[in-house]
């Protein structure tokens, strides 16, 4: 994730990082200026969550997303 965003072509893409954990990543996104936010679950598949994820999505007006691990593409899957 860190090395996406740190050569992501920021005058194309605006990087906004959505993480279900919370931790040393989170710290050095931010170091890095990177907009975050942690939204925490332990489980895959927590539908309590999917409505805040598909919330942030229209807010931030996300046009690109990319989830890795199985709790990450369990959660973002509905919503995007």
């Amino acid at each position: 994730m860190l090395s996406l965003v740190e050569n992501l072509d920021r005058e194309n893409y605006e990087p906004v990082v959505l993480s279900f954990t919370n931790g040393p990543m989170i710290e050095r996104l931010t170091n890095m200026g990177v907009e975050n936010q942690v939204l925490y679950t332990e489980r895959p598949f927590d539908i309590t969550k999917w409505r805040a994820v598909k919330k942030l999505l229209r807010k931030e007006k996300i046009e690109l997303v990319h989830a890795h691990g199985t709790r990450a593409c369990s959660n973002v899957l509905w919503a995007a």
